[in-house]
């Protein structure tokens, strides 16, 4: 079976290049590298293009194939893989160090020491070399302020009367952002399932990642969002 090792590409939160049959190539007398590779993120579309494009840059000769989707069908793709017989990626890109350590208990990860993650927090890397954390990301409400006349200052906005029909969020059954808020405030006293009960007492639409959160509630079609922080400060800007 093949593993997967992590290397640092660079951003979010790490990757997985292989082992056995290597599809790179070095050539000494040329110094450069060619093959392929597979890529596997859960970034957006046009984040991971122009990463693939800063890496091709450097590395020409390497045709990079993209796989992109949510955290959790990324990982289960990996998974019916390795369930087939061979994991087909070579880099990982993700959300959360939940799912890096997931991926390691099972062994599908491989140890690798990179000169470029000299520079981050020891904590944010983990011992063993499976993997680094380049990003930190939290998760924030944004609101439509075309459709409020007082800006909230608690989540429970989101299970307000106002908010009926009003809220979008992603779904933890595709955002890996979205399964981990899940697993965090629902063992928190504070929240608990009552908080998800109530916001799905308020009819909320559910999309597959934060990129539609984002759109709902920018276009002013939803009010209240449930969503990763850098896409609420790049609509913004």
């Amino acid at each position: 079976m093949k593993k997967v090792m992590v290397i640092v590409f660079a951003l979010v939160l790490l990757f997985l290049a292989a082992c056995g049959d290597k599809k790179e190539e070095t050539s000494d007398a040329e110094n450069t590298i060619r093959g392929e590779v597979e890529f596997y993120t859960s970034q957006p579309d046009v984040d991971a293009e122009k990463l693939v494009g800063a890496f091709n840059e450097k590395h020409p000769d390497v045709k990079v194939n993209i796989f992109r989707s949510g955290t959790e069908e990324v990982v289960s793709k990996i998974k019916a893989e390795k369930e087939a017989g061979e994991v087909q990626a070579d880099v990982l890109l993700v959300a959360d160090a939940v799912t890096f350590e997931g991926l390691k208990q099972e062994e599908l990860l491989m140890s690798y020491q990179s000169k470029e993650a000299e520079d981050i927090a020891d904590e944010f890397v983990d011992a063993d070399g499976m993997y680094t954390g380049t990003k930190i990301m939290a998760t924030g409400l944004v609101v439509h302020t075309g459709n409020v006349s007082e800006m909230p200052t608690s989540w429970d906005a989101m299970t307000s009367e106002a908010a009926k029909e009003q809220v979008v969020m992603p779904s933890p059954l595709y955002s890996g952002a979205a399964a981990y808020n899940l697993s965090v405030l629902t063992r928190n006293d504070a929240f608990g399932w009552e908080f998800y009960e109530k916001i799905q007492a308020n009819t909320p639409m559910i999309t597959e990642g934060n990129g539609a959160v984002m759109e709902n509630v920018s276009s002013g079609q939803k009010t209240y969002g449930m969503v990763v922080d850098y896409l609420a400060a790049r609509a913004a800007s």
